[in-house]
C-alpha cells in the first residue's frame, strides 16, 4: 500500500487480466490512479491470471510511480468451472472474471474497466451518481439494430432502435446486483454467447447510463485529434497499441506510448513471446484493418 497521500475517501476499481495483455494493464491502472481526484485514494482489486509474484511486484512499482495514494488488493481466481461453456475471448476466461467480483470484494460501488483502457479523466466523479434499483452502469454506445450480435439481440427480445452498450466500462451497484441474482442469471443464461451479448440482454433497458466520456472507443484508425484527452479511451478492434504491429497499424500508438513510459515495464511486443503468441489468435482483425487503411489509401489517391 502506498500511504504517501493520505486522501478523505476511497474509490474502488477492478482489474481482470492475463499476461497476454500485461502491458496494457500497467498503463490501464496507473493512468487511472494518475487522474484520481486528490480527495480519493483508489481500492484498487485485480484478478490476474498467470501472474507470478516478480509480475505483481512490477505492476505494484508501476502503481507506486503515480505518487497516489492506493490499496492493492488481489483476489483469487474462480473456480475455473463456474463459467464453463461459455466461449473464450481469443483463448483467454479473464473476460467473465469481472461478474465475480461483486462475490469477492466488500464495496457498495465498484468500477470495472478493461485493461484496454487508458483514463484520462477522474473517475471517482462516479461516486456521486445515483444509481437507484439498477444493478450497473455502462456507457450507451448505439443501437441493438446496428450491433454485430443484432440477430442475437432480436432473438432474445430486444428492440432494434433499443439501446447497445460496450461492457468494457462497467459499474456495479453491488447490493442491487446481489438482490437481483445478476450472476446467476448470467450463468443460467441458455445460450452459451460472449459476456458483452449477454450482458446487453439483461441490462441493456434497465441499466444507469454513463457520460459517453467514460467509453471513448478507440478503433486502429481513429486518430486521438478530434477526440477528448479527458476521458476513457478504450482500445477496440485489432491491432491494438502494445499488439505486434501496433506501433505501425493503430493511430493512437503515440499517445499511449507515451503512458507506457510513465510505468515501470519495459515492454516490446517484437521482444514479447506472448504477443507473438496473441498476434496468432488474432490474423483476421489484423487482414480487416489492413485492408481499411488500404481502402482509405485509394480513396485519397
Amino acid at each position: 500500500m502506498n500511504l504517501s497521500i493520505r486522501p478523505n475517501r476511497t474509490f474502488a476499481v477492478a482489474f481482470c487480466a492475463d499476461r497476454h495483455v500485461e502491458a496494457s494493464l500497467h498503463v490501464a491502472a496507473s493512468s487511472l490512479l494518475r487522474n484520481l481526484g486528490p480527495d480519493y485514494a483508489a481500492r484498487l482489486y485485480f484478478l490476474l491470471t498467470g501472474f507470478s509474484r516478480s509480475r505483481v511486484d512490477l505492476l505494484r512499482k508501476t502503481l507506486d510511480l503515480t505518487g497516489r495514494g492506493y490499496e492493492m488488493r488481489l483476489l483469487a481466481l474462480p473456480d475455473p468451472s463456474l463459467f464453463g461453456g461459455f466461449r473464450p475471448l481469443h483463448g483467454s476466461m479473464a473476460i467473465y472474471h469481472r461478474l465475480a467480483l461483486p462475490d469477492l470484494v466488500d464495496e457498495e460501488r465498484l468500477l470495472y474497466l478493461d485493461s484496454d483502457t487508458l483514463t484520462g479523466l477522474d473517475v471517482s466523479q462516479l461516486a456521486g451518481i445515483e444509481m437507484g434499483d439498477k444493478a450497473t452502469g455502462f456507457v450507451i454506445t448505439g443501437q441493438a439494430g446496428t450491433s454485430i450480435y443484432r440477430e442475437f439481440y432480436l432473438a432474445h427480445g430486444l428492440r432494434a432502435d433499443g439501446p447497445q452498450f460496450n461492457s468494457g466500462v462497467m459499474l456495479f451497484n453491488i447490493a442491487e446486483w446481489r438482490k437481483q441474482r445478476c450472476r446467476e442469471r448470467f450463468l443460467d443464461f441458455e445460450q452459451k454467447e460472449y459476456d458483452q451479448p449477454i450482458l446487453n440482454v439483461m441490462f441493456s433497458e434497465n441499466t444507469c447510463p454513463l457520460p459517453e466520456e467514460f467509453n471513448l472507443q478507440m478503433t486502429p484508425t481513429r486518430r486521438v485529434e478530434g477526440v477528448t484527452a479527458r476521458g476513457i479511451h478504450h482500445y477496440v478492434g485489432v491491432p491494438k497499441p502494445w499488439d505486434v504491429g501496433g506501433n505501425l497499424l493503430h493511430a493512437s500508438y503515440p499517445r499511449w506510448r507515451e503512458e507506457l513510459g510513465k510505468t515501470a515495464i519495459g515492454f516490446n511486443a517484437y521482444f514479447d513471446p506472448q504477443s507473438w503468441v496473441r498476434s496468432l489468435r488474432l490474423l483476421g482483425g489484423y487482414r480487416r484493418t489492413i485492408e481499411a487503411r488500404l481502402r482509405k489509401a485509394r480513396r485519397k489517391a
